[in-house]
């Protein structure tokens, strides 16, 4: 490839006042989007229509991630004092999960909430059409530590959530009423992450090591050493195989099994976070605020693409690989064509 201009964007959306730190697509779609303005305020967006979007829902607390589930008319929602999921055409939550605590004594003050359980978020429908809030249930508490969630996943078959929380515990919750389904006591790091896979199975990346849990076992069915700087994350690949990404920037491909595919696929720069476009290719964006192509079967496996003249806050692509949304520090999104971008090299 030679540097070239930057690609145009299918689709712009308005400029966001705060910007936006978190992007997703739906599953199976590639022109409904979901953004996290200033992690507080989220939006989902046609982007056959994105004037303005499809729904708003305002946060009380800080989000710290959000998905579809298990297609785009519902939300997985996790912030720092608990996770929910969302029925975006019913308006109401489906589950609540509540933030995990040492001790719990509550007295919950909240007034018009459709469904709260424990310490966590209320849903609570707002005045203006389309816009909800997600907001914080008021609680007195005899010294309860909350331990929020790192890191949250949804079964593909939309059976359970599975949650990384910081009190080192992975948890499965059944996704319709919220009852723990199985506890598994691991130690983590903050990056600590986990991908949902078919069978009532989870892939963890739990320090230096993957683990594959699975619901209706206590221990740990398998535990591999992944990563001796440590893992900093997990991405589920199309046609079933597991990447996980290093502290010390490399990349290892698994199958579900624990087993190792392939060698090393040592990384240019520090990756933030990675989307799969297919089997063996990624688009990421690294710690630099660049993006990249990670080709685990080309050697050097990670290229520097050029979307533009601005620092990429987030990236998100669609399951079939074939459209980037890319959030920009001129607090711009903007939807590419994935072939569009492959052909563009800034040329480090």
């Amino acid at each position: 490839m030679t540097e070239s201009e930057p690609p145009s964007p299918l689709v712009t959306l308005p400029k966001f006042r705060k910007g936006v730190d978190l992007l997703a697509f739906a599953p199976g779609s590639d022109d409904v989007l979901l953004t996290a303005d200033a992690r507080r305020s989220l939006a989902v967006w046609d982007l056959h229509r994105p004037d303005e979007p499809l729904h708003e829902v305002e946060s009380g607390a800080k989000v710290i991630g959000a998905k579809f589930w298990p297609d785009e008319g519902g939300l997985l929602v996790w912030s720092d004092q608990g996770a929910q999921v969302l029925d975006l055409a019913a308006e109401e939550v489906v589950t609540h999960i509540p933030a995990h605590t040492e001790r719990q004594k509550h007295k919950n003050v909240a007034a018009r909430v459709l469904k709260s359980i424990g310490t966590g978020l209320s849903f609570v429908p707002m005045a203006a059409g389309g816009i909800w809030a997600l907001l914080p249930v008021l609680a007195s508490s005899a010294s309860a530590q909350a331990h929020h969630y790192a890191s949250a996943d949804v079964a593909p078959d939309a059976s359970f959530v599975a949650t990384i929380a910081h009190n080192h515990r992975v948890y499965a919750h059944d996704i319709h009423t919220g009852e723990k389904l199985a506890e598994w006591k691991i130690a983590m790091s903050e990056r600590s992450q986990l991908v949902c896979l078919p069978n009532g199975r989870i892939a963890a990346g739990m320090n230096s090591k993957l683990f594959i849990l699975d619901v209706n076992e206590r221990k740990p069915v398998l535990k591999k050493s992944a990563h001796l700087s440590g893992v900093r994350g997990l991405v589920r690949l199309p046609g079933g195989h597991i990447a996980t990404i290093g502290e010390n920037q490399n990349m290892r491909l698994w199958t579900q099994e624990a087993e190792k595919v392939g060698g090393l696929v040592k990384l240019r720069k520090q990756v933030e976070e990675a989307f799969p476009i297919d089997a063996t290719r990624l688009i990421a964006r690294a710690t630099n605020r660049r993006l990249y192509l990670i080709d685990t079967e080309a050697k050097p496996a990670m290229t520097i693409l050029n979307p533009g003249g601005f620092k990429i806050h987030a990236i998100a692509v669609s399951d079939d690989g074939r459209r980037v949304a890319l959030a920009g520090s001129d607090k711009l999104v903007r939807i590419y064509e994935t072939a569009s971008l492959l052909t563009q090299d800034a040329g480090e």
